[in-house]
């Protein structure tokens, strides 16, 4: 019972870790803390993994990339080369390796505790101005807390200042740099949640959907409720509540995101500034920095341009600056890697709808959600993403070995009966 106790904590540690580098700027902004924790996982897995044939993959593919901008581009920094393939391939496929299909039990529990721990300083925040700007001074104070440009995050909680237009309310962006980022991994949070639980309204799911709202992410409401659509037909409730909670829920969707002036006017505003200016401005905005992304696919449509900063637009005025969202990474590796992404990212999530007796309809609501969020969310090749990617390349070999593939397929339909 206590190893078992042991290794729960373990696991618990690295899916925090895991979310903490991919979005708190402590763990990302220091070269040196991706380094010891890569050197740390090497030496804990025995250095097993790096010869696996999917890790081989990961590496024959991050290297072709790099060689490809380097002969296309040129510009070579071995130190800032070696920080991506930590981030990219490393930290995610060590973890991965280790905890394999059990992730998604241990980020819900370690996304709770990051929860558990923000919330109070956010509420604290909305109640008190005096107590929010104390909270900002830790950050600006203490700025090695927070390595950005920014000066808002202190590793448990991020003070940062953005309002939500229609409340006034400062908006829940947890121990991360902004709101959105936060919607991002609650959304991965309350999936995970309910496919090792079962249920939506645990004490778990209801922190996420708590802390969800108020995030006052448009992208972040629209991913639950696409999430929640594929949720509801898995909830053990009479088949007729069933379809009147689908039909109330169609019906709220339309009126809050196509009739709702506000909401359509604020997308419509940012999509048509968006396409009326020029590529040479300052890059701002989830639209327009998917049109310089966009610009740069056109450009560098087979190997991407900016997978590390010798390769990398550093002017913001640039059109070929990348900065928001998922076309922006794609921007980085090229179209031929980015269509495998995609591929990888749909194979991962029905990994975990066979692991855990999920259903299709299910993963492909969390798909579609995941990548509404993922539209303005530049965090695509970061390790909590990248580790659902690599669930999905490790799949292939179940699909590829027939032998492991029907012990697979058995022992998931024997839980489906059984349950």
């Amino acid at each position: 019972m206590m190893l078992d106790r042991n290794k729960a904590y373990y696991f618990g540690l690295l899916s925090y870790l895991a979310i903490a580098y991919s979005a708190i700027h402590f763990f990302i902004g220091y070269a040196l803390a991706k380094i010891i924790f890569a050197i740390f996982l090497l030496i804990i897995t025995d250095f097993k993994f790096i010869t696996k044939p999917t890790f081989l993959y990961l590496i024959i593919s991050f290297g072709i990339i790099v060689l490809g901008q380097f002969a296309t581009l040129g510009g070579f920094d071995f130190v800032n080369m070696s920080a991506a393939l930590v981030i990219t391939v490393i930290i995610p496929y060590a973890i991965c390796d280790i905890e394999k299909l059990s992730f998604p039990k241990f980020y819900t529990k370690a996304m709770l505790l990051i929860c558990i721990i923000s919330l109070p300083f956010y509420m604290g925040s909305i109640m008190s101005p005096s107590f929010f700007h104390s909270l900002q001074e830790i950050a600006q104070k203490y700025s090695f807390l927070d390595p950005s440009e920014y000066d808002r995050q202190f590793i448990l909680h991020s003070a940062a200042s953005a309002k939500d237009s229609f409340s006034g309310l400062i908006r829940n962006a947890g121990p991360f740099n902004e709101a959105g980022v936060h919607a991002l991994f609650l959304i991965i949070g309350i999936y995970f949640n309910f496919i090792t639980t079962r249920k939506i309204f645990n004490f778990a799911g209801v922190t996420f959907i708590v802390s969800l709202f108020f995030t006052f992410s448009t992208a972040g409401y629209i991913g639950f409720f696409a999430l929640f659509t594929g949720i509801n037909t898995q909830l053990r409730i009479n088949k007729t509540i069933k379809i009147l909670t689908s039909i109330v829920l169609i019906i709220f969707m339309i009126f809050f995101f196509f009739l709702n002036e506000l909401m359509y006017s604020k997308i419509e505003k940012q999509y048509t500034a968006a396409n009326q200016i020029d590529l040479n401005k300052r890059t701002g905005g989830r639209f327009y920095g998917a049109r310089k992304a966009i610009n740069v696919l056109q450009h560098y449509p087979i190997f991407g341009k900016g997978l590390t900063h010798a390769t990398r637009e550093q002017n913001e005025y640039s059109s070929e600056f990348l900065r928001y969202g998922i076309l922006s990474e794609f921007g980085k590796i090229g179209i031929p890697f980015a269509i495998l992404y995609l591929i990888m990212l749909y194979k991962g999530i029905r990994s975990y709808e066979y692991r855990y007796g999920s259903k299709i309809f299910l993963s492909i609501s969390f798909y579609i959600a995941l990548l509404i969020n993922l539209f303005s969310q530049s965090f695509a090749l970061y390790p909590v993403l990248m580790i659902i990617v690599i669930t999905g390349i490790k799949s292939y070999s179940i699909v590829l070995n027939p032998v492991q593939k029907s012990i697979y397929q058995k022992t998931y339909y024997t839980r489906k009966i059984l349950s």
